[in-house]
């Protein structure tokens, strides 16, 4: 919604339509919508594979419409903590919705406590996990995946380089789905106005936000442990700290399957603390005596 918001924004004389795929079949609505996107001049569309049916991407350019594809936003570097723990076909939730903590699902998988885990948030802990590594990756990953859908080169990119324009792993600021519209308006040689949208609603601004840990990406003079819920982007009561997540989280794992924390990288990342955790014991224990 926000991309479609922003191209409608900054460019006037053109008339844009948003389609969410997702209502578009729950309302059986796909012969109609195709119909309609067949004659548009250009369908920007993430990639929708034959399972859509008359509005995935081939099926709609098998009938000659004009259909770009939109690269995805996925970036682990400002989050490399988030992870989905699926587990017989189901994501398993935390407090934060499908998103989980790999350092809590780990401890948990350990037998740690909870004041335990949550001293494993420290910056020893994430240089020995590989998180501080995650964003020189993370911006090579996603500029590939730009460039292999013809996006790199029409991206201002010194626009998000200095600052954290992801709100999960899969979800970006509306910051960064403005500059999506302008690549896609630089794309087919429209001219657009710049700053029209600057009104336009976050409406990722809604969903769930995980917070960037302290020692992460310091450069940019930001780390805190503020969880947010699902709710209004102003309303205190969606907001969870570290000790909040971890408790939340260990009260949803108790009733879930053992097999669920059997999950690849649940199980690396249990195996590094492992090792940091024997330490951290021990030098507790004789500070203690």
């Amino acid at each position: 919604a926000g991309f479609g918001a922003s191209l409608e924004a900054i460019l006037p004389d053109w008339s844009v339509r948003t389609f969410s795929l997702t209502e578009v079949r729950d309302r059986n609505l796909q012969a109609e919508t195709a119909e309609y996107l067949v004659s548009c001049d250009f369908v920007f569309s993430h990639w929708a594979s034959s399972d859509w049916h008359e509005i995935g991407t081939e099926a709609l350019r098998q009938r000659k419409a004009n259909v770009i594809v939109l690269p995805m936003f996925a970036f682990r570097g400002f989050h490399p903590d988030m992870a989905y723990l699926d587990f017989d076909g189901r994501a398993h939730a935390s407090p934060m919705g499908p998103y989980n903590s790999l350092i809590i699902a780990a401890g948990y998988r350990l037998g740690l406590e909870a004041s335990h885990i949550e001293q494993l948030f420290n910056t020893l802990v994430y240089r020995r996990l590989g998180y501080q590594n995650e964003m020189g990756a993370s911006w090579s990953l996603m500029r590939d995946n730009f460039a292999h859908d013809g996006f790199a080169e029409f991206m201002d990119w010194s626009s998000l380089e200095n600052s954290c324009f992801m709100y999960t792993l899969n979800h970006p600021k509306q910051a960064a789905l403005a500059q999506l519209a302008r690549a896609a308006a630089r794309r087919i040689g429209a001219a657009f106005v710049d700053e029209a949208d600057r009104d336009v609603v976050d409406f990722l601004s809604y969903e769930f936000q995980w917070p960037v840990y302290p020692g992460i990406a310091d450069k940019f003079g930001m780390g805190n442990f503020e969880f947010k819920q699902y709710g209004y982007p102003d309303d205190p009561s969606r907001k969870l700290t570290l000790r909040e997540m971890i408790a939340g989280s260990l009260e949803h794992y108790r009733n879930y399957p053992p097999g669920l924390f059997d999950n690849d990288n649940v199980v690396q990342t249990a195996k590094v603390l492992e090792s940091l955790t024997g330490v951290a014991l021990a030098h507790r224990q004789s500070s203690v005596a």
